[in-house]
């Protein structure tokens, strides 16, 4: 409503270590969020609708492990 124009950019990087156990990896993302707000909050308490409001923002960053494995079965080694 207020024609405000954004990017939301995101990545993510996943890392393999060559001289650790094949099977264990490690991941890291981020990005940036930017939203419009929904109808309820343009609402003014008169009922009026308030057009003004700008994008909420916000940032994220996440970490994680994976580890892959076979149940009942053993790996062949490289």
């Amino acid at each position: 409503m207020n024609d405000e124009w954004f990017i939301t950019p995101r990545g993510q990087i996943l890392i393999k270590p060559l001289n650790t156990r094949r099977d264990v990896s490690y991941r890291l993302a981020g990005g940036f969020v930017l939203s419009t707000g929904v109808y309820r909050e343009m609402r003014r308490l008169d009922g009026s609708v308030n057009t003004d409001l700008s994008a909420q923002k916000s940032a994220h960053i996440v970490g994680g492990l994976t580890w892959d494995f076979l149940w009942g079965k053993h790996r062949p080694s490289k």
